[in-house]
């Protein structure tokens, strides 16, 4: 099993919502340390001021240092997706932004061909972005693999806010010099973790490139989404 594809995770089933959050309040879990356990935000914030390029622009100018914090994406509706798995075949509801990817991924984990799995992709709540990563799809199938029953997964709101993917914290540093009223430079750097664009970009090719690529396709990905339509110089 891809090992990125699912976190280590405690899962019950239960028939309503309201008897499966008194089962998981019961739950005694002790986790071990992941592997940024040992870093702190500061630490973390010097590694990025550490690395980050410096403005090269000529003359004196506005200047500043930004330091952009880790986000949660808040989707208007949190994970979800219903999965029924058999013996040789699977069929999933959810709402993945990218479900050829989704459909992939579930095959790989459930130890299926693609065209065992049938993904149904139904409207969901606007997510801006977050459900490019399909976590919640693939974990509904492998609960339902385990208890061979069909299952609805339905993630809580602070269960999104505490164990979601968020954007991660990023350092910039921007220097714009002006002139008579024009902009003849304007300079932007910044420091981050690597995108995760495992996901891929909603075709076949670029689903495969950037899972086994994904630092070039990050880097590509920055390179060219980093242009400014400013008027520089008279």
């Amino acid at each position: 099993m891809p090992a990125y594809l699912i976190p280590e995770v405690e899962a019950g089933t239960a028939e309503t919502t309201g008897i499966a959050k008194k089962a998981k309040a019961a739950l005694k879990i002790k986790w071990s340390a992941g592997p940024m356990d040992s870093m702190s935000d500061a630490q973390i914030d010097e590694m990025l001021n550490g690395i980050i390029d410096k403005v090269t622009s000529p003359g004196e100018g506005v200047e500043g240092t930004f330091r952009w914090p880790y986000v949660t994406h808040a989707p208007m509706q949190e994970n979800a997706a219903l999965a029924d798995v058999r013996k040789d075949s699977a069929e999933i509801w959810g709402s993945d932004q990218i479900p050829t990817t989704g459909q992939r991924h579930v095959a790989e984990t459930l130890g299926m061909k693609v065209d065992q799995v049938q993904y149904n992709c139904v409207p969901g709540g606007g997510a801006f972005g977050r459900h490019t990563h399909h976590d919640e799809t693939v974990m509904a199938a492998q609960i339902s693999q385990r208890v061979g029953k069909p299952i609805k997964l339905q993630w809580l709101r602070e269960e999104g806010i505490k164990h979601g993917r968020c954007r991660p914290v990023s350092i910039h540093h921007v220097k714009a010099t002006i002139a008579n009223g024009d902009i003849l430079s304007f300079e932007h750097r910044m420091a981050g973790s690597e995108l995760d664009l495992r996901h891929g970009l909603g075709d076949m090719i670029s689903g495969y490139v950037t899972e086994y690529n994904n630092e070039g396709a990050s880097q590509s990905f920055f390179t060219h989404t980093q242009k400014l339509a400013y008027k520089f110089g008279p």
